[in-house]
């Protein structure tokens, strides 16, 4: 298959953007003792990514795409290690509201240990996902399967836009992220 059309690869390509904004994350560290309002609002661009980036972007392809052509297939026998992967996937949201209702009360220190935590968190999950079910998925579908699943992925990256897409990447990748150059 054409790597330019590998649903895996997409996916992979989003989970290292995603866990990318963990060097945000470290970079943010005590940056509220010199400028609580800067801190506020690179939380506030995390929470935002968090929401768009890593669930609406990529939790939406996993769990309305991947997860259903899995469970449908007739060699997959996983069935709890997806079921497992979107408990995480709730675990997640609750997490970020949780982020964001500390990040109300101006409770620093512990935003900062939540967003670790969320980030730990999202680099366990995406392992499971990177070393197993990605793998199974390669082996489970023909390459017509995977091309097709590729599309359907691009499609709803276009309904959510990609503009949007492109301009939160940028965020977790930008060396100006956290000092406001």
């Amino acid at each position: 298959m054409k790597q330019s059309h590998s649903p895996i690869a997409l996916l992979m390509k989003e989970h290292d953007v995603i866990q990318s904004a963990r060097q945000v994350i470290d970079a943010l560290d005590n940056l509220w003792v010199k400028d609580d309002a800067a801190y506020r609002g690179k939380v506030e661009e995390l929470i935002n990514f968090f929401r768009i980036y890593s669930d609406k972007f990529h939790h939406e392809k996993e769990e309305t795409i991947l997860f259903r052509q899995l469970k449908d297939h007739p060699d997959f026998r996983l069935h709890d290690l997806i079921d497992e992967l979107e408990e995480h996937h709730e675990n997640f949201r609750l997490q970020v509201k949780g982020i964001e209702q500390e990040l109300a009360k101006m409770n620093w220190t512990l935003v900062q240990k939540l967003l670790l935590e969320y980030t730990d968190a999202l680099a366990d999950h995406i392992a499971v996902e990177n070393d197993e079910l990605f793998v199974m998925t390669e082996m489970l579908f023909s390459e017509e399967e995977l091309s097709r699943m590729y599309f359907l992925f691009e499609d709803l990256d276009s309904l959510i836009g990609l503009n949007k897409k492109t301009e939160l990447e940028h965020f977790v990748n930008d060396s100006s992220t956290v000092d406001g150059n």
